[in-house]
């Protein structure tokens, strides 16, 4: 658990601000507790908050002693377990998952229209015995 006494006055003020935005996002239960498993499911699997641009350069403006003192940039740090080859190598399972999926579905298509090309054989030839019985009765 983090003791929350050690925290300086911005940081005090950035969780207040946190929460407050949490409350308002409707990230709170019937009783208007804000568990960390709401917060959790409101953000990303990294545990992490994630923004345009526009809005981190607010925040450093802001908290800039913050930013400062920590000599370190939440944009970029990896205290999530996260690092950049860990994102390539999903990336690149992602792309053969994506390519996989794609033949699949040109396999499933070309096996479609062989079915569907049977089925209308059958047909065909189902009408000319048809043909071929009624002639023969005649």
């Amino acid at each position: 658990m983090t003791d929350y006494s050690n925290w300086s006055i911005e940081e005090s003020k950035m969780l207040l601000q946190l929460m407050v935005d949490a409350a308002s996002r409707g990230w709170r239960d019937a009783n208007g507790m804000l568990s960390k498993a709401i917060v959790e499911s409101g953000m990303q699997p990294t545990k992490k908050f994630t923004a345009p641009e526009e809005v981190w350069e607010d925040y450093f403006k802001k908290f800039i002693q913050l930013a400062q003192a920590e000599k370190k940039r939440p944009r970029t740090d990896n205290e999530g377990n996260i690092s950049p080859s860990d994102t390539i190598n999903k990336a690149g399972i992602m792309e053969k998952i994506s390519l996989s999926i794609d033949s699949i579905a040109v396999d499933f298509r070309g096996v479609h229209s062989l079915l569907e090309k049977r089925e209308k054989d059958r047909e065909k030839s189902e009408m000319e015995k048809r043909e071929k019985e009624r002639q023969s009765c005649i």
